[in-house]
Parts: structure tokens; C-alpha cells; sequence
């Protein structure tokens, strides 16, 4: 009886633990409206800086960490939606993200990085299209044993992952899955992910985004969107810097 329990609980696909306990579609929208609203506003602000610069070095210097920079604030978004549900009625809970950041046994970990693998094979004709020019990568071949090197693949191989992971598969897709249905929290979380994540394309976030939210509905895990979102940005990284050094 025991055992019979326990398969049905690894085999659940309904969640078990909700991150945000109570929220309607209002705050769901505004946090998302902020999501659009920052990520074009920052792309613009962007744009009128590096058109207004006039100095070459200065120029380049703003080029080539662009898309370190654009990471950072895509991170600073993530912290915002997660204080803008925990401060006002404590409504996003601590106890459980402790939970859904902890796999309950290998399975969860093996699909993240096999979802991981199959989306950097799928994504693979994308970065090679509309991926030449990614800053960080060339950062990266530029100084490889360097301070920086370490802080840029902290930045876009964990942080972002963890980050994103929390807001848009932990807040966006369980409470849009709780209001509507899956297939809309499905279409409409990854739509909004590929829009605001900025470390490649939104061909790319697209592919990721509906690949985590898919582990995260099997799982009830934030985990294997990590582990998946990690794998694609190393390995993307990687096929963008090989091409870098070969062509270098």
C-alpha cells in the first residue's frame, strides 16, 4: 500500500506546493506588465546611449558588456516580482521554494539535463543564424582565466537560471495554470520568457521556456528547469566560442 502510495506521488503531474499560496490574475498581470514595460524600456534606454556616444573606446567598452549588463538586469527583474509578492501579504512562501529548489531523487535531475540536451540540439540552427555577435562569448575568449570570466559564468550559468526559473516557471506558470489552464500557462509564460530573457535569442528562450515549464509541470520541481536552463546556456556558450576561436 506504502509503495503504491509513494509511485503515485513520484508519477504526480498536478503540483504538490505552490510558491505563491494565494494570487489572482491582477497582481499576475501587473507583474508581467512590469516584466514587458522594463525589458523594452531598458532596450530602449540602451539603444539611445550607444547611438549618443561619440567616443569609439567608450563605444566598444558599452558593446562588449552589453550583454553582461542586460543579464544583471534581468536578474534585478526576477528579485523585484519575487519581493513584489513576499512583502505585501507574505503571500510567496520562503518554506516552500526551500522545497521545489530540492530534488526528491535523481530522476527530476537526469530529465533537466536531458530537456537540456535536446533544446541546445534544437536551438542549434538559431544560434548559428542570429547568435554571431553575443558579447559575453567573445568576453570570454577574450580573457578565459580571468576574474571576470568566473563572475560571467556564474551570471548566465546560475544566477540567471535559478532566478528565472523561480519567477517564471515557480510564480508565472503555476498561478496561470492555476487561473486558466495548462496549455495557456504553457503558451503564455513561454512567450513572456522568450521576450525578457536576453542571453540569446527569443528563438532560443522560446525552446527553453516551454521545455522548463513542461519539467516543472511534470515535477513539481523547480530543479530540472535549472539544471535544463543551465545546460542550453553552457552549451550554446560553448558552440558560439568554438566558432569565435576557429574563426579568430
Amino acid at each position: 500500500m506504502s509503495s503504491h502510495t509513494s509511485h503515485r506521488s513520484e508519477d504526480q503531474t498536478e503540483p504538490l506546493f505552490h510558491l505563491v499560496e494565494s494570487g489572482g490574475l491582477r497582481a499576475l498581470f501587473i507583474a508581467c506588465v512590469f516584466l514587458v514595460v522594463t525589458t523594452l524600456f531598458a532596450d530602449r534606454l540602451a539603444t539611445m546611449y550607444l547611438d549618443r556616444v561619440r567616443l569609439i573606446h567608450t563605444w566598444n567598452l558599452a558593446i562588449r558588456y552589453s550583454d553582461t549588463a542586460a543579464g544583471l538586469f534581468l536578474v534585478l527583474q526576477m528579485v523585484i516580482v519575487v519581493v513584489a509578492f513576499w512583502v505585501p501579504r507574505q503571500s510567496l512562501r520562503v518554506a516552500t521554494l526551500k522545497q521545489l529548489l530540492r530534488p526528491n531523487s535523481i530522476k527530476p535531475l537526469l530529465w533537466g539535463a536531458l530537456a537540456g540536451v535536446v533544446v541546445s540540439v534544437g536551438a542549434f540552427p538559431l544560434l548559428m543564424l542570429f547568435d554571431t555577435h553575443v558579447q559575453f562569448v567573445r568576453l570570454l575568449l577574450d580573457n578565459p582565466l580571468s576574474f571576470q570570466t568566473v563572475f560571467i559564468i556564474f551570471l548566465v550559468g546560475l544566477l540567471v537560471p535559478i532566478a528565472t526559473e523561480v519567477v517564471f516557471r515557480g510564480i508565472i506558470f503555476d498561478l496561470l495554470a492555476r487561473r486558466t489552464n495548462g496549455l495557456v500557462a504553457l503558451i503564455l509564460s513561454s512567450l513572456l520568457f522568450a521576450y525578457v530573457w536576453v542571453i540569446f535569442d527569443a528563438g532560443v528562450a522560446l525552446l527553453l521556456g516551454l521545455a522548463c515549464s513542461l519539467l516543472y509541470r511534470r515535477f513539481n520541481s523547480l530543479v530540472p528547469g535549472i539544471i535544463c536552463s543551465g545546460i542550453v546556456t553552457v552549451l550554446a556558450t560553448i558552440i558560439l566560442f568554438l566558432r569565435l576561436l576557429f574563426r579568430a
